[in-house]
């Protein structure tokens, strides 16, 4: 029995200060830890040592000792039924969740995801729908001669058809808009017949100073050759000094006289235009003329730049294929002269960099505007051209020039590719309203100016751009719409291009009709605030006539949408306050008013039998005025057509009524005329090439 207990170790009480010591050794290494020791495994001293850390207790290295008992897991110190019961658990949800995905949720129903959400790609629509992305309008002649107009061009094409239609019963032929000669004044202006000395000779210096103010107070607005104080200061004095000016320099300045002379708001209408084509005609014979002095790139450039502005106002006389073709030529020489490239690479003295950027970004924007006008390409893609923006300067029309080069750039452009592009990228209609969301960055402010030209140009900036890109997009929505009403045979909802359900265009219909009252409206201010100026350049009133177009497009294809009453309201402010006071002005003004007056009156009948069937017609049905309505918005869309131009005149005893102004307007064109007319046959063309 003693033996017995002689061989048990007896245990050691270790006071409070022992307990401490020992505890200190271990941190430092000197002994085991306490849960080695209470298992008898071999330490390697380190803190937390080896053995703890693989049974997963390194926490409690190496003071600390774990509690022996039933269920105790040295691996990680979890309970086994623990992990069990998480487990089990976790196995539960997950078949929940896989039985779950057989089901759809209630608020994941396709047509609830559809709202909010813009449809990458419109649904498919009918061939005669489609063809609305055309190649826009071809002109031939009998001798062949030739003119097109691309998609953005509809404005003209609607024009020279309207021309063609009424030439037999107009028998003053003042304007060749509707030839398909393109450039015929251009041609002429450069190589014409030799001139004598007095067909050169200049103003008195004061007159040439009261024209070139004049010049610089309006016709700076649509192109600035020189700044006010460089022309006055410096250009001008040199046309007076012996031997100081060349010959394309002198024919520059004649063309700032013309157009100082055109403007000139206290010249009345009517002799405005004598005495701006007797200098114009003084320009053309300098620009013939040879002498000592060796004309440079940027006064030739200036004149075909100045030349090509006068040509596109002075429409009695010129036309806008001729201002296209000029100012192309300019452009070209644009390129010869490296002014697309920044002057500043080069080190250039400060204020010839100023001149040479501003007279390449004239050039450039007005280039840009014929062409988008023309539905033609631009002569300088924007990938080969890195000059910068001239300085702005307080004192001129730099801040307008400046915000019409930014428009050009940014809007102008990416419209032209968009739809005039030969090949262009498979685009969605989330791109075209990406676009517009860009555009609509662009508005800044405009500056207050005690001009109104001035005002008035600046604040239709962004409308007319907005109007460029949408209205193609408008013209199929209301076309589509139409049709789709008219097979669907449901009389109870009216068609509304405004209703995103019925149309996938409302946007743009919706963005269109907005500019067009906005356009429509600032162009009527503007001709009551200064009525003679606004009839004397054509492309003042350019945007009015497209806006005039979608109002009464809206008005007689939607009469039962909401916004048709107003649109009929501003059309007739637009034909009666705007067109019908300039029909003696000008062929195109005349033109204009005959189409204008035509759609009105259609809107308004469209509109009275849909307020008196109490809304239950939806369309006309087929007759020919709707054929010949649908017919010229699909035109002014961009569809493809061809017009057969004939030289052949016979004299039309069509009546003709006087107007308040006692012009004469035909009433209706002659029935042979009608019945050559390409209205009817748009279609049948244009489906032939799309086949």
């Amino acid at each position: 029995m003693n033996s017995a207990k002689g061989s048990r170790r007896a245990t050691k009480t270790l006071s409070a200060s022992q307990q401490k010591a020992v505890e200190e050794k271990r941190l430092r290494g000197e002994l085991s830890c306490a849960e080695c020791r209470r298992l008898k495994l071999r330490c390697d001293r380190q803190v937390p040592c080896g053995s703890c850390s693989r049974r997963g207790c390194a926490s409690i290295c190496p003071s600390g000792v774990l509690e022996a008992g039933a269920g105790h897991v040295h691996q990680g110190g979890m309970r086994v039924g623990q992990l069990r019961t998480k487990i089990g658990i976790m196995a539960s949800r997950i078949r929940e969740l896989e039985a779950g995905l057989g089901e759809g949720h209630a608020l994941l129903e396709e047509k609830l995801l559809k709202i909010g959400r813009i449809d990458e790609e419109p649904p498919e629509e009918p061939g005669s729908i489609s063809q609305l992305e055309g190649l826009g309008t071809l002109t031939l002649g009998e001798e062949g001669e030739a003119s097109y107009f691309g998609s953005s061009g509809g404005n003209e094409s609607l024009i020279a058809r309207e021309m063609m239609l009424y030439s037999n019963t107009n028998e003053d032929d003042d304007s060749d808009i509707s030839s398909p000669n393109p450039t015929p004044e251009l041609f002429t202006a450069i190589a014409g017949p030799s001139v004598s000395n007095e067909q050169v000779i200049l103003p008195s210096e004061e007159e040439a100073r009261n024209l070139c103010v004049a010049y610089c107070t309006t016709g700076a607005l649509f192109f600035r050759a020189w700044r006010r104080e460089e022309i006055l200061d410096e250009v001008l004095p040199k046309m007076y000094a012996a031997g100081g000016a060349s010959a394309h320099l002198r024919s520059a300045m004649f063309f700032v006289f013309a157009l100082g002379a055109y403007l000139n708001p206290k010249t009345p209408n009517g002799l405005h235009e004598d005495q701006a084509e007797l200098w114009f005609q003084r320009g053309r014979a300098a620009f013939q003329r040879k002498n000592q002095k060796r004309n440079s790139p940027e006064d030739t450039i200036r004149a075909l730049g100045l030349m090509g502005t006068y040509f596109s106002m002075a429409s009695r006389h010129h036309s806008r294929d001729s201002a296209w073709a000029a100012l192309a030529l300019a452009a070209k020489l644009c390129q010869g002269a490296g002014l697309h490239r920044d002057p500043a690479r080069w080190n250039l003295p400060p204020a010839l960099v100023q001149r040479r950027r501003a007279l390449f970004w004239e050039v450039y924007q007005s280039d840009i505007s014929h062409s988008i006008a023309l539905g033609r390409p631009p002569t300088t893609p924007l990938s080969f051209v890195d000059c910068e923006y001239p300085d702005e300067d307080p004192g001129s029309h730099q801040n307008i020039c400046n915000l019409k080069y930014k428009y050009c750039r940014d809007a102008f452009v990416p419209i032209m590719d968009l739809v005039l592009s030969a090949y262009p990228t498979k685009r969605s209609y989330r791109e075209v309203l990406e676009l517009d969301a860009k555009i609509r960055r662009l508005q800044v402010p405009v500056p207050p100016s005690d001009n109104a030209l001035e005002t008035f140009y600046a604040r239709q900036l962004l409308n007319a751009v907005l109007l460029t890109l949408h209205r193609s997009y408008m013209a199929r929505a209301i076309l589509n719409g139409n049709e789709a009403a008219a097979q669907d045979g449901d009389s109870s909802r009216p068609f509304d291009p405004f209703d995103s359900a019925q149309t996938p265009y409302a946007s743009s219909v919706a963005a269109a009709y907005h500019a067009a009252e906005e356009i429509s409206r600032s162009l009527h201010g503007f001709v009551v605030t200064d009525h003679e100026l606004a009839g004397r350049v054509w492309f003042l009133t350019y945007h009015g006539f497209s806006a005039a177009l979608v109002l009464g497009a809206l008005a007689s294809r939607a009469p039962g949408s909401t916004y048709a009453p107003t649109a009929i309201m501003t059309l007739s402010l637009v034909v009666d306050g705007v067109f019908a006071k300039y029909v003696h002005v000008s062929a195109r003004h005349r033109t204009a008013f005959i189409i204008l007056r035509k759609l009105k009156t259609r809107a308004i009948r469209r509109y009275t039998a849909f307020l008196e069937s109490k809304g239950v017609v939806r369309s006309e049905g087929k007759n020919n005025g709707k054929a010949g309505a649908a017919g010229k918005i699909a035109m002014f869309g961009g569809k493809t057509s061809i017009l057969l131009s004939s030289k052949g005149k016979k004299k039309s005893k069509s009546k003709k009524r006087k107007n308040e102004h006692g012009e004469g307007i035909s009433v209706s064109p002659p029935e042979s005329v009608v019945a050559a007319s390409p209205e009817s046959s748009t279609s049948t063309t244009s489906d032939a090439h799309s086949q």
